[in-house]
């Protein structure tokens, strides 16, 4: 049986920090609840109007009939832009309206809150945000811990502002980020002390006290007790003085099997045995005693830099990076948790928990649902003749719809358990359910017959085309590192970045043009390969000045904005034009499309309903249900010879997007 002491974990990162009791929820954000990101398409704040049409005067290139139309979406940018800030100053509004719009796009994307918006566009990326982003600290308010415990999303937007990989920020490492040091609570008065700094000040004098009396007694050739030799008395040690000081950086440092200074550090004043580690000779000690002064007197001093009366960051250039030379004791600084524990993504290990039965999915699903959007819609798949039959359930057919491409993407996971420990040095694992099983026997529902890949783990595009799937870098034995290759060089990854910026900006719920979401992706990419920081910033331009950013109370399921070169007038619904037109549009156009079906255009068929142009054999229309119906066997059919497109693989997303729309078409809720 595997024995994982959980104090270590327990003391680290369960004890909440007392000081941060008060909440300050972000206002005037447009936000009403977390579905609705960051754009308030409803009414405009009470500074302004609502833009009213002036019949007399021509609208500009961006919609605005008048100084109140503009001055409606001044508003609504500069609120979002600044990151929830409205704009109070009359003389500043006066000189925005003068602006162009695209130069007042520019100028508060290069503004240094364009970063602070980003780390919160970050943790809503990440599927983590929240409007408590922010606690209040009497005139001033700094990010709460819960943001600083997420490096991903500061570690993100540092990566925008230098121009470098965004996308490192899920699997290397982020930097340490230094938070303030916590409040602590007084057991005497039984409330949260008014003056933690002070408290931490006074103890930390009194063990230095301590050690100068040991020094003292040893060069006057006295011989110390057991009681005078445990500098930390209490079972707990270090530990106990420490963790009692909230004081968690130096924990970290002193928290090391086989530390320098475990003799004075681990002592337990409690047990009869044998102090540990004691050094041969009394110089040697005397020595160590020195050195233990003067680097915990420079690691104190560096920590007193982290109070909160002196730091409080307000925003991502306030932040520090934690100096872990300054922190270094015994020639062992704090470190991350070695490889068998991923403190960087704590967060992820403690909210993705996985059962001996649950094979990794729900990791797995949180993958492909924030990064590759794709929602696992249960469309019939063709099963592919060496799939991750992982249960019974996974191996039934009218599963794999699902699990095709779950079970591999889950494989990564595979030697992590309990709160993220990675196993794969130890013959066994433990799970967040706390049991237990072999972990070769755990890890054999992975493996593969098939020599190019000996492990079903991957991104899975195909069950017919291997060709087209992607089983990372090192195919022999994938493991959690080789998703983020997977990641940087999937189309898939960078057109969901765009799609979430969309909501974000624009609104969840809002229809959008895929060609018009493909032509801003392609725009991304481009200027990603050489500035980054620069693809975040003309995205967010373009969404910011976009026409369905620009239009008040937008209807949730019409197009405002199209891609290059699309059709009007009749063409099909802006949610699968886009997406008919590149699979199925060789086929299905014109008088002489295949089945009588043409799919480029949307006509008036009964009442007021639209359809496909879809003719019988005989030549008479068939009713836009029936219609419906027959694309969608063909669309779900697992028979090659019928599933449409025929002998063509289409993206995931695109086929996933058909489904979901002609299911809804059919329930009514499409009508024109």
């Amino acid at each position: 049986m595997l024995n994982i002491d959980p104090k270590p974990i327990l003391y680290r990162y369960f004890l909440p920090p007392l000081s941060l009791i008060l909440i300050l929820l972000l206002t005037n954000c447009g936000r009403s609840d977390q579905k609705k990101p960051i754009n308030d398409q409803s009414k405009p704040t009470p500074d302004s109007q609502e833009p009213h049409q002036d019949q007399g005067m021509q609208k500009n290139e961006y919609g605005f009939t008048d100084k109140d139309s503009k001055a409606w979406w001044l508003e609504k940018a500069v609120r979002v832009l600044r990151n929830g800030r409205n704009l109070t100053d009359p003389k500043e509004r006066e000189v925005f309206l003068a602006k162009s719009p695209q130069d007042l796009v520019k100028e508060l994307v290069n503004d240094e809150s364009f970063y602070d918006l980003m780390v919160d566009f970050n943790l809503y990326y990440l599927g983590i945000k929240s409007d408590k982003l922010k606690y209040p600290n009497q005139s001033t308010s700094f990010f709460s811990e819960s943001i600083l415990d997420r490096p991903q999303a500061l570690e993100g937007a540092l990566l925008i502002k230098e121009g470098g990989d965004y996308f490192k920020m899920f699997f290397a490492s982020p930097r340490s980020f230094a938070k303030p040091l916590p409040g602590m609570f007084d057991f005497e008065t039984r409330t949260l002390s008014k003056d933690p700094a002070k408290i931490r000040l006074n103890k930390y004098q009194e063990f230095l006290a301590k050690v100068d009396h040991l020094i003292t007694m040893i060069k006057e050739g006295q011989n110390p007790s057991r009681n005078e030799f445990c500098l930390f008395q209490g079972t707990s040690g270090a530990g106990n003085f420490f963790e009692g000081l909230n004081l968690r950086y130096l924990l970290n440092s002193l928290e090391t099997s086989g530390h320098p200074f475990e003799f004075f550090l681990k002592c337990d004043l409690d047990s009869t045995d044998p102090l540990p580690h004691a050094p041969p000779d009394i110089t040697v000690i005397l020595a160590d005693l020195e050195s233990l002064r003067r680097e915990f007197s420079r690691a104190f001093t560096y920590l007193q830099s982290l109070e909160p009366e002196v730091y409080h960051p307000t925003r991502l250039s306030e932040v520090k990076i934690l100096d872990t030379k300054a922190l270094q004791i015994g020639e062992l600084s704090p470190k991350k948790e070695s490889i068998s524990f991923d403190q960087d993504f704590f967060w992820f290990w403690l909210t993705m928990v996985n059962s001996s039965t649950n094979y990794n999915r729900k990791r797995a699903s949180y993958v492909l649902k924030r990064f590759f959007c794709d929602d696992l819609t249960p469309i019939n798949v063709i099963s592919p003749p060496d799939h991750a039959g992982t249960s019974r359930h996974a191996s039934e057919p009218s599963c794999q719809s699902c699990h095709y491409k779950l079970d591999p993407m889950a494989g990564f996971f595979r030697y992590h358990g309990v709160v993220g420990i990675n196993f794969k040095q130890i013959d066994s694992i433990r799970f967040d359910d706390n049991s237990e099983r072999s972990l070769a026997d755990y890890a054999n529902n992975w493996l593969s017959q098939t020599p190019s890949h000996p492990w079903k783990i991957g991104f899975i595009r195909s069950t017919t085309k291997d060709s087209l799937n992607d089983y990372g870098d090192h195919p022999e034995d994938p493991t959690f590192a080789d998703l983020l290759p997977i990641m940087k060089r999937s189309p898939e990854v960078k057109q969901c970045l765009v799609r979430r910026l969309f909501e974000y900006f624009v609104g969840e719920k809002q229809a959008v043009d895929p060609a018009y979401l493909e032509d801003l992706t392609n725009k991304f990419s481009g200027l990603y390969a050489t500035s980054p920081a620069a693809a975040f910033k003309e995205t967010v331009s373009s969404l910011v000045l976009s026409k369905t950013f620009r239009t008040p109370d937008p209807a949730s399921e019409e197009c405002y904005d199209y891609g290059p070169n699309s059709q009007s007038g009749e063409r099909p619904p802006c949610k699968v034009a886009a997406i008919l037109q590149k699979n199925c549009a060789s086929c299905h156009q014109g008088t002489g499309a295949s089945g009588r079906l043409d799919l480029t255009r949307w006509v008036s068929t009964s009442g007021l309903e639209k359809s496909f142009p879809h003719l019988s054999p005989s030549g008479t229309p068939i009713p836009r249900a029936q219609s419906f119906q027959l694309i969608l066997d063909r669309l779900t059919s697992l028979d090659p010879d019928l599933r449409m497109p025929l002998s063509q693989e289409i993206p995931v997303a695109d086929r996933d997007a058909l489904f979901l729309w002609f299911n809804s078409a059919l329930d009514g809720e499409v009508k024109k």
